[in-house]
């Protein structure tokens, strides 16, 4: 697989449009989703502040992590499954419970880190990652060719260690090769340290395809362990991104379903805190259901998709124009400065140098330049300099910077049809002697309207234009367009523009009441974000509970086949033994029995569960059921030889049924087919017997000569 070769990864079903099934909550009851309040987009739960403050002092003093910053829902979520669990329905008990019981405190804490993870999860924001975002820090970092990473809330490290094998791989395929290093937190330090360890066992790693497994995994048994070059790339440490300060200098923020456990207001200090440690231009990468929210000015979106944003250059020192001018004491109008330049005030620094280059513009402007003025492409001055009091008048009614209502109608529609011809042919035009009423320095005026660059693509729009007095020494050389309007026809013109200036007004209106609705759809498009945000929490929570039961479901699979195997052991056995055994349990009822005993006990398969009792036999000893209920009421074994009708002799025991718990359970009844050995005790018996009475005298030695036996009458 090359660097360019796209990623391709097998999704899991759990990953498959978000849906998760086949989760059963604690107590066998199942955990309905509550309802959003439109209001807030706040989960409706019913809980006691005071006692939920209690639980959360007491994590914070058992863990070290102050949960206040966590979304209620989620707290209180987490905090009924635990009380489930223990079949607990008060809060209050539950909290008294934590206080006598340090073990159940640590285990609600790491509960409420929910730590779901895997490697390359969204698999196609990862190739976005790829294709798109690694190219462009390689690029932004080519000369320094050092790349910073941090991945925050990093859990056991699959998307920390994912994000190193796609640089690892994007080395590869460069000349040079990047000085990569990713810097992975977490609140939890068990995870923390399972995450340095990087081995995973198989089912951790099952998304990942083929080739990337075989390339950056090492397999010992049912474990995987990570390639040592993708580990060196990788710090792990423990890290609380709401309370410590952030790293520095980073080109890849990746924080990814973490925001969306957090209220409002911490999500918006994360965030900020995340502008601040980024380089420019640098990235951030959130989960699928995780927003900016109203920090535009920070973020531009990069992939809206699959939420990766960039961070916005602050606005830089230097000329500022605004669309908001003053008129000063002087009696000239001077730049008040933009809200883009009233944010860049809000560093020092910046506040400083922007200060002296609008004191240095300032001056150049108004001591060597005529009166001017800069119209943007809607025809609105921006800027204003010089002594422009007799040819601009501020009208009444409603503030406007529109050029037809601070500036003569004739000179207004002169202004407008050069500006026209500026913008399509690029040339400066020069209108000579426009007359000015009411004016106290000149009853005429030239105007001069000119591209104000045609350098800047920034200002390709905008258009100068100056006022110069008739005796200006250059007027002399420089040849006048020409620019003649009728009475009547001026006459008209103004009664359009008034027009124009009401329909302008109509639409100011209308827009202010379109900007009101925005304002109304994006406050509730925010709400819905933050329910969305609460599904996507108890999605995780649920993936979290699936993962639990997979496991339990694991052990049980193993325990169960364990259980077959030792069955089937017991089955064989009890079938290939010739001693007839039959087990009862407390009330003398038959609960199993080996074939060798059907012959003299008429028991079949259907007599399971029979009383004893109730079943004929071939033995001529009735006290069979009477020892089984003494042993069962002494718990002392009874051993005996009983006989069959059939001629046949067993040793008959009767035993305790004990589990491994020691608890009587039942009774075990054995017989012995002793019949053959009956035989030969008489045989040997009579020849004993034979001997002793035999008038020979008879001596039994062994091979050594030591006597063993010697007859009676020898003795005599």
């Amino acid at each position: 697989m090359n660097g360019n070769q796209a990623l391709q990864y097998r999704l899991c079903p759990y990953e498959s449009g978000g849906e998760i099934v086949g989760r059963g909550a604690p107590a066998g009851r199942l955990e309905a989703l509550p309802q959003v309040r439109p209001e807030d987009g706040e989960l409706e739960l019913s809980y006691d502040e005071q006692t939920l403050q209690r639980i959360l002092g007491l994590l914070h003093k058992a863990c070290g992590i102050d949960f206040q910053n966590y979304k209620r829902s989620s707290l209180i979520r987490r905090i009924e499954r635990r009380m489930g669990r223990l079949n607990l329905t008060g809060m209050e008990d539950y909290a008294q419970l934590l206080t006598d019981e340090p073990d159940e405190l640590l285990e609600l804490g790491k509960d409420l880190l929910i730590g779901v993870t895997h490697f390359f999860r969204d698999p196609r924001a990862f190739e976005t990652i790829q294709k798109k975002v690694i190219p462009a820090i390689a690029e932004s970092r080519r000369h320094e060719r050092h790349i910073r990473v941090w991945v925050a809330g990093c859990s056991t490290g699959e998307e920390a260690y994912s994000l190193a094998m796609l640089f690892h791989q994007f080395n590869e395929s460069s000349a040079e090769p990047y000085s990569v290093k990713i810097f992975s937190t977490d609140l939890d330090k068990d995870a923390i340290a399972a995450a340095s360890q990087g081995i995973y066992p198989e089912a951790a790693v099952t998304s990942l395809p083929k080739p990337w497994l075989r390339r950056y995994f090492t397999r010992n048994g049912d474990l995987y362990h990570i390639d040592k070059d993708i580990r060196k790339m990788v710090v792990f440490a423990h890290h609380n991104m709401v309370e410590d300060p952030p790293f520095s200098r980073l080109d890849l923020i990746a924080c990814r379903n973490l925001l969306i456990y957090l209220q409002s207001e911490t999500q918006r200090k994360v965030l900020s805190a995340f502008h601040f440690a980024l380089n420019p231009d640098g990235f951030m990468f959130l989960g699928p259901s995780e927003t900016i929210g109203r920090l535009t000015h920070l973020f531009v979106p990069y992939d809206r998709k699959w939420n990766i944003f960039r961070k916005k250059r602050p606005p830089g020192p230097g000329p500022v124009f605004a669309s908001e001018i003053d008129k000063g004491n002087s009696g000239t109008f001077r730049t008040r400065p933009t809200a883009a330049a009233r944010l860049g005030h809000r560093q020092s620094k910046d506040l400083q140098s922007f200060m002296k280059t609008d004191e240095l513009y300032t001056a150049f402007v108004d001591e060597h330049m005529p009166p001017c003025m800069v119209i943007d492409e809607n025809n609105e001055v921006i800027h204003l300099s010089g002594n422009v009091n007799p040819y601009v008048t501020l009208a009444k009614g409603r503030p406007s910077w529109n050029v037809y209502k601070i500036v003569e109608a004739h000179i207004a529609v002169a202004i407008v049809t050069a500006t026209q011809k500026v913008r399509k042919e690029k040339r400066t035009i020069y209108y000579k002697n426009m007359k000015v009423s009411g004016s106290e320095l000149s009853s005429s005026v030239n105007l001069i309207v000119k591209p104000f660059s045609l350098k800047n693509k920034t200002f390709d729009k905008l258009v100068l234009v100056l006022f110069e007095k008739p005796e200006h020494p250059d007027n002399r050389v420089r040849s006048a367009d020409e620019f003649e309007i009728e009475p009547n026809v001026n006459h008209r013109m103004i009664e359009l523009e008034q027009e124009l200036r009401q329909a302008e007004e109509s639409l100011q209106a209308t827009i202010e009441e379109l900007e009101t609705s925005n304002e109304e759809l994006q406050a509730t498009n925010e709400e819905l974000v933050a329910a969305n945000e609460e599904l996507m929490s108890t999605n995780e929570e649920l993936q979290s509970v699936n993962e639990e039961l997979a496991t339990v479901n694991s052990e049980y699979r193993f325990k169960l086949q364990e259980l077959t195997e030792v069955n089937d052991d017991m089955d064989n056995f009890l079938t290939s033994t010739s001693i007839g055994t039959v087990f009862l349990d407390t009330g003398m009822c038959i609960r199993r029995f080996t074939p060798a005993i059907t012959k003299e006990i008429n028991l079949l398969e259907i007599d399971c569960g029979r009383p004893f009792g109730h079943i004929s036999h071939n033995f001529d000893d009735d006290g069979i059921l009477s020892n089984a209920q003494n042993v069962l009421k002494t718990l002392i074994p009874v051993e005996r030889e009983i006989r069959s009708r059939s001629g046949l002799w067993y040793s008959m025991r009767v035993l305790p049924y004990r589990t491994n718990d020691h608890v009587i359970k039942g009774i075990v009844l054995t017989f012995v087919d002793i019949t053959e050995l009956k035989s030969v005790n008489e045989q040997l018996l009579k020849l004993s017997y034979a001997v002793e009475q035999s008038p020979s005298v008879t001596v039994i030695a062994d091979t050594e000569g030591k006597v063993q036996y010697v007859t009676p009458n020898l003795r005599k």
